[in-house]
């Protein structure tokens, strides 16, 4: 079996069309309603929430669908270095 160069990228080709369907879902949440963020610190210390414009959609979703967020950013670098290379 080849190992995939960019294996994060593949999670997100794997799980494609589902991932689009909750990326819908997740935007139209996103305007409209307010989400609590349990992770979201702030002032209020027995209060913890976060505001949709600072909820990062992205993040979350890899969260979902078990892909590492960072190694993906760090993967999209890297595609982008290897294409300057062939140029």
């Amino acid at each position: 079996m080849t190992k995939y160069k960019y294996p994060e990228h593949l999670k997100i080709e794997e799980n494609y069309e589902q991932s689009n369907v909750c990326e819908e879902f997740f935007d139209w949440i996103l305007k409209n309603f307010i989400i609590i963020d349990k992770n979201e610190k702030n002032q209020y210390e027995h209060i913890q929430f976060g505001y949709s414009s600072q909820i990062n959609s992205e993040k979350v979703l890899a969260d979902y669908f078990g892909i590492d967020y960072e190694k993906l950013k760090d993967e999209e670098e890297q595609i982008i270095r290897d294409m300057m290379e062939r140029i």
